[in-house]
């Protein structure tokens, strides 16, 4: 299974959610958004929760490992920021 990359708007980027408002995030329908995060969850970059509530909630944490992407993202948008003052030079 090929590892599943984490949008900004996951809790990588913005902290504990629930599964109902992740599947926003998600294109797609609900199995596909649960396939996200069920991958997500194999490859260490979240950790599952399941409180038993009326009804059950089930929340999603980024692992220490997935706020590491944050490094490789910044990184990615510095390229960017340069790239479009070369291209402009040009």
């Amino acid at each position: 299974m090929e590892m599943a990359h984490p949008p900004s708007s996951t809790p990588c980027a913005t902290g504990t959610a629930a599964s109902g408002r992740l599947s926003a995030v998600f294109p797609g329908s609900p199995p596909g958004c649960c396939r996200e995060l069920k991958d997500m969850e194999m490859n260490k970059l979240l950790t599952r929760t399941v409180i038993p509530d009326t009804p059950v909630v089930v929340e999603y944490t980024p692992t220490d490992y997935c706020r590491t992407f944050g490094r490789i993202i910044l990184a990615m948008i510095e390229w960017e920021r340069e790239h479009r003052v070369k291209i402009r030079q040009d």
